[in-house]
């Protein structure tokens, strides 16, 4: 499944297309989770995440330490559990789930950009992460404001990142 973005061109108010599809599917935080599990709260999701009967969610905070967690769910676990409502589990090992996250994409690098969009957070919050060594550039990457600014992010990093911010 692709998405495609359209960004808002300050300047002109014209909708402009990303020349292509987005390849990933975005992470769902908390209130993408209530909005696609109806009735169900945010202290519901939590406990899901933590009981494990929603297998696959990250914590993508800045600071993994914070009281206030910054959880990102895979979108094909929100999807198992609501055909299973918690009978079955996915039981995938981390390159499926790997698999699942980089549907296929074939880079060494992604942009700041599409990984803002895949992770559904901030500029800001990708920025932090990079500050904070949590992400690594890729070679002859920096960020900058403005066009063209956005980071490359070594895909590397990226998923060894995920993976010690699983929440489980």
């Amino acid at each position: 499944m692709t998405a495609t973005a359209t960004i808002q061109a300050s300047s002109t108010g014209n909708n402009l297309q990303r020349a292509k599809p987005f390849p990933f599917r975005p992470m769902l935080s908390i209130s993408g989770a209530r909005s696609s599990l109806p009735g169900l709260g945010e202290d519901e999701i939590i406990r899901l995440i933590d009981t494990g009967d929603l297998e696959v969610a990250f914590n993508i905070g800045a600071d993994e330490h914070a009281r206030a967690r910054e959880v990102r769910i895979l979108p094909a676990c929100i999807e198992h559990y609501q055909a299973n409502v918690g009978k079955t589990f996915l039981n995938w090992e981390w390159p499926r789930i790997a698999q699942e996250i980089l549907n296929g994409y074939g880079l060494d690098w992604i942009s700041g950009v599409d990984l803002r969009l895949l992770l559904n957070c901030s500029t800001e919050s990708i920025g932090r992460l990079i500050q904070r060594n949590q992400l690594a550039l890729a070679p002859g990457s920096s960020c900058r404001p403005g066009p063209k600014g956005s980071p490359r992010i070594m895909v590397a990093s990226f998923l060894e990142f995920l993976k010690k911010r699983r929440a489980l």
